[in-house]
């Protein structure tokens, strides 16, 4: 029993001594290892992992198109075109080389793919860009100029092993042979979900999507319970230095503002507009630097993809169900514009985005027929559309705000691009039937 009262005096002895010491280290700790430990704290918070969204879900195609013996299919599932995508930056190729035609037959006759797939985007990619966004190295023949090259659909021939980015606007294509294996079950094109639908490719068109339904297509309403973003999404993805920033609110709206930097909050509105100053070399890419604000973001935006460009403008959508959302006040979309500066070297940025978004989905089982793509083209020829005008066709999502509420309807329809807009089928029919001043029968 004494060995034992000795070792517990010992131990007690230990931790009153262990208790004076954690005592100093709290009260007499020199000011200079305070401040040590507060920046490393703050290095902790700085260091926050972001859940970045990565250049090969941002830059998506927008549908892709399967040729399988004598059927030609078609989808918009995510999963799918991710697949698609990820066979052309993993695939292995020789050397590219540039195919030109003098007439749209003879280009057509030249990209008709029996056994592979296509993938089309909405308007004209640069080649060098998309490269460079999948981080993907080839080889071109000193006849391509890569820097002014542009494609808007590609294609994957399996039986030929061939890849080939298109542009059929100009009549011509880049082509190499796939010198890698495909695996003997290839995931696509063995697909047997139920998320394709029949197409032709009866109807030619220079531009945009040439594979058409012929038959009418079911599609869901969607609902969701809507909300307000806050202010610090934007602030923290587009500053440079979000912590830096100072704030006004001397009026209804929200400013916050760091130097070359501010970003207005137009409460009443819903919305938000972001203006910068960048430097811009002469390597200046419009993709790359507008997902360097983009990323930023991370998963705020749900499903957010590139969806078109005009001019210095990119317009990125939210997509639900493989499918972009329009709103008529911008919702589901973020436009990213560039300007030359004020000065060599340097390029303003200006940012627009809807503070409104979705969040929980309500169940629904509300359906939509739509028309097949062919009988709206015949409308649309019956009203007087003119050849050279020919229209794009894509299906969408229209955001509708249920009055009173703060539920949301996502309807599906089909949108037609005419002359550099896109408009729903059911506003472009009554646009061109007040300038036709008749009904042409419709």
């Amino acid at each position: 029993m004494k060995i034992i009262d000795k070792l517990m005096y010992i131990g007690l002895t230990i931790m009153v001594i262990l208790s004076f010491y954690l005592t100093y280290l709290i009260w007499l700790t020199p000011a200079s290892k305070s401040s040590a430990l507060l920046n490393n704290i703050e290095k902790d918070e700085s260091s926050e992992v972001k859940n970045y969204k990565n250049t090969e879900d941002i830059f998506l195609p927008l549908n892709l198109t399967r040729f399988k013996k004598e059927a030609t299919t078609q989808t918009n599932s995510e999963s799918l075109i991710k697949q698609g995508q990820a066979m052309v930056k993993e695939n292995k190729y020789d050397r590219f080389t540039l195919d030109s035609f003098d007439s749209e037959d003879e280009f057509f006759e030249a990209t008709t793919v029996k056994e592979g797939i296509e993938m089309a985007f909405a308007d004209a990619f640069p080649i060098q860009s998309y490269l460079a966004l999948l981080q993907k190295k080839v080889s071109f023949d000193s006849s391509i100029n890569e820097e002014s090259f542009a494609f808007n659909r590609i294609q994957i021939d399996y039986k030929q092993k061939i890849i080939r980015f298109l542009n059929p606007l100009k009549l011509e294509f880049i082509e190499a042979e796939i010198t890698s294996n495909f695996p003997e079950e290839e995931s696509i094109y063995n697909d047997s979900s139920d998320n394709w639908h029949t197409v032709s490719n009866a109807i030619s068109q220079k531009e945009g999507i040439e594979f058409y339904s012929e038959s009418p297509l079911e599609l869901t309403v969607y609902s969701y319970i809507s909300s307000t973003r806050p202010y610090t999404v934007f602030r923290d993805a587009f500053f440079t230095n979000p912590k830096d920033i100072r704030s006004s609110d001397d009026t209804e709206d929200l400013k916050f503002y760091d130097g070359s930097e501010s970003l207005l909050i137009q409460q009443e509105q819903q919305r938000m507009n972001f203006q910068g100053i960048i430097s811009a070399d002469q390597q200046f890419d419009i993709y790359k630097k507008s997902y360097d604000y983009i990323r930023g973001l991370g998963t705020n935006f749900g499903s957010l993809r590139l969806f078109d460009r005009k001019e210095n403008v990119i317009n990125y959508r939210i997509f639900v169900e493989g499918f972009p959302v329009f709103g008529e006040n911008s919702e589901g979309v973020i436009r990213v514009g560039f300007s030359d500066g004020g000065q060599d070297y340097q390029k303003n940025v200006s940012i627009q985005a809807s503070l409104n978004t979705i969040q929980v989905p309500i169940p629904s089982e509300q359906k939509v027929e739509l028309p097949a793509a062919s009988t709206v083209l015949e409308n649309l020829e019956k009203l007087g559309i003119d050849e050279k005008d020919r229209p794009r066709l894509l299906i969408g999502y229209t955001w509708r705000n249920l009055e009173d509420t703060e539920v949301v309807d996502l309807k599906p329809g089909w949108y037609i691009n005419y002359k550099g807009t896109w408009y729903l089928y059911d506003q472009l029919v009554a646009e061109l039937k007040e300038e036709g001043g008749s009904d042409n029968g419709l």
